[in-house]
């Protein structure tokens, strides 16, 4: 599979606290790395990416990935696609 091939991800992990913060992490496919992280609330993350995590929440952490969506990593951790937004 090519790097063009390749979904988009955002490395998006909710931090555990009454803040309810969430870290985000851009992945840049081109470079294979990921970008520095934002912190921000649940409810500043853009419309797509809070529907897609609803989406993800659901799933047991390291089921097969979502097309469009994206995968469950951990109890806490979920990459994002952010393809087509």
């Amino acid at each position: 599979m090519s790097k063009s091939n390749l979904p988009n991800y955002v490395r998006v992990q909710f931090n555990k606290g009454p803040s309810q913060l969430t870290s985000i992490m851009p992945f840049d496919r081109l470079k294979w790395e990921l970008m520095p992280p934002t912190i921000c609330p649940v409810e500043d993350l853009p419309m797509w990416m809070q529907e897609r995590l609803a989406v993800l929440v659901l799933i047991k952490p390291k089921e097969n990935p979502i097309p469009g969506v994206g995968v469950r990593i951990s109890e806490d951790v979920f990459w994002v696609d952010s393809n087509d937004t």
